[in-house]
């Protein structure tokens, strides 16, 4: 009888242990101190780290997920997650989504090449191949004699030109 009221008690004091432990975990990493998370968005990576670094966080740069954008300016923040104002923990990481700036597109020299081959080079580069007007030249390949704009041009989304 001895042995087996032993063996409850030291069974309790083991599962007060457990809990007590358990309940100190559960205080320090759910319900512990949040910060919340600081807008980054449009912040140059350098003032981004700086403003994550003062609230308690880290902030890490997802290198293969930059891209262009209108809006952003070169190596300034475009997304970031989590989002601003939602609350995390500190030391949590921030990771952040650079821009690669407004996008400078110059325009392929298409010179000699068939229409279908054109529209597949300009789709490269998400242009689009416009109206075609169509000559034929006896002794002659067929392919584009002219373009416009002229190769090497500069983006035509970026200023308005006429044909």
């Amino acid at each position: 009888m001895k042995r087996v009221l032993f063996r409850i008690f030291y069974g309790l004091i083991l599962l007060g242990i457990f809990l007590g432990g358990a309940w100190l975990t559960f205080q320090r990493s759910i319900v512990g101190r949040s910060v919340a998370v600081p807008d980054l968005a449009g912040k140059p990576i350098l003032e981004a780290i700086r403003i994550g670094h003062d609230a308690g966080l880290r902030v890490e740069e997802q290198v293969g997920r930059a891209r262009y954008d209108d809006r952003v300016s070169r190596n300034s923040v475009l997304l970031q997650q989590p989002e601003s104002g939602s609350l995390t923990k500190p030391s949590q990481v921030v990771r952040v989504v650079l821009s690669l700036g407004p996008r400078q597109l110059k325009i392929p020299d298409l010179a000699g090449l068939p229409p279908r081959a054109a529209a597949l080079k300009l789709a490269q580069d998400s242009l689009q191949l416009g109206a075609v007007s169509w000559y034929r030249e006896d002794g002659k390949r067929a392919g584009i004699v002219a373009q416009n704009p002229e190769p090497e041009a500069a983006d035509p989304r970026a200023s308005p030109w006429t044909c």
